[in-house]
């Protein structure tokens, strides 16, 4: 007998791919079991790579993707660093999408997609065209018996026990504030703003340059011991032929964003430069 699924209790898993990070876990728990880098590393085909995870192999455009911080982090030549999401922060890229859908369920949730509900996260202001096709994807790709498609914003009203609010969701690629009426969200009062934390990680990568700070990704370089001095190492540049420079970006932004996090702070009063003088320092060390 076919299960039906319904009600308010279902066993379903929850996937929010988000612009930056991608979510994944049960329903009703409170935090996710899996988090990882919303981007696929795009190799060739004809590629061999000696990581521990077996790449998602595409015959149609003849690429191997790489998903997972691990995987991402491993040097490989001619490897672009691409992301599912367009200009607008709208999927757009429908084969890494199916990728991620499918690493989050089977390869980190460890569940089968086809015996399993699924609760797919949305942007706001996602457009019908762009619902069409997740929906279509989706169960193309994971073969789901039920899917659910939620915006951000009743997903954020719904974890606070309220049913209308006003939602302000700052992410990567953007903010948008959005207002929630009974469950729904009124479209006309969805607003968006480039403003989000690709913007401060490109201020924060400015401001940290000027000041002298030369970021380089840890593939650019190696450690070697000097001769004649036992115990003391100095950095060479190490061989970058092959590196491509989506990557080199995608791990330079890695580490401003790890500084964002760690050092920034945001100012609890008006911001006035003499008085952020006495603030004690934070070191930061890669």
């Amino acid at each position: 007998m076919a299960a039906i699924y319904g009600g308010d209790e279902v066993n379903a898993v929850v996937v929010d791919l988000g612009t930056w990070q991608t979510k994944a876990g049960y329903a009703g728990d409170d935090t996710p079991k899996a988090v990882f880098p919303s981007c696929a590393g795009a190799v060739p085909g004809g590629f061999h790579s000696e990581g521990m995870e077996a790449p998602v192999q595409e015959t149609r455009s003849s690429r191997h993707l790489y998903l997972g911080s691990q995987q991402l982090g491993i040097r490989r030549n001619d490897m672009q660093v691409m992301s599912p999401f367009g200009d607008n922060g709208l999927l757009s890229d429908w084969s890494i999408a199916k990728s991620i859908w499918d690493h989050a369920l089977r390869s980190r949730l460890q569940v089968d997609p086809m015996n399993t509900a699924v609760l797919l996260a949305e942007p706001t202001h996602n457009t019908k065209d762009v619902r069409e096709q997740t929906v279509q994807a989706a169960f193309e790709s994971l073969g789901c018996p039920a899917l659910f498609l939620a915006t951000n914003a009743v997903l954020a009203t719904f974890s606070v026990a309220k049913q209308t609010s006003v939602v302000m969701d700052a992410g990567y690629h953007g903010t948008t504030v959005a207002g929630v009426h009974d469950g729904y969200v009124l479209s006309k009062s969805v607003c968006l703003s480039p403003v989000g934390g690709r913007l401060l990680n490109t201020c924060l990568q400015k401001v940290l340059e000027a000041k002298g700070a030369h970021l380089r990704p840890r593939q650019t370089f190696k450690r070697i011991e000097r001769k004649g001095f036992q115990g003391e190492f100095e950095v060479v540049d190490a061989d970058s032929v092959g590196l491509t420079e989506s990557f080199l970006q995608h791990q330079v932004e890695l580490i401003v964003a790890d500084v964002k996090e760690l050092v920034s702070r945001v100012s609890d009063v008006h911001f006035v430069e003499a008085d952020n003088l006495t603030v004690p320092a934070i070191s930061y060390e890669v």
